[in-house]
């Protein structure tokens, strides 16, 4: 189990955990170092800077590079979620 404060910019923090069996996508980064790179001309840019991406428990990126692991789910909003 791994608890993560999170200082959010607002006036309280949250506090979340990560569990075997917990869904959940995580990203590591150092905020002085993360950049977007995507623009109107050019829109298909990755972002730099972030040092791990996990997707579902998974990694999808690795010491900055994609691992081409396609994770993720798509999210339905239905009447009952």
């Amino acid at each position: 189990m791994l608890r993560l404060r999170l200082e959010t910019g607002f006036t309280r923090s949250l506090t979340l955990l990560l569990m075997e069996g917990y869904k959940a996508d995580v990203v590591v980064f150092d905020p002085q170092t993360i950049r977007y790179n995507a623009t109107y001309a050019n829109p298909r840019q990755y972002s730099t800077g972030a040092d791990f991406v996990l997707v579902n428990g998974e990694i999808s990126v690795e010491n900055g590079e994609y691992t081409g692991s396609r994770n993720g789910k798509l999210l339905l909003l239905t009447k009952n979620s």
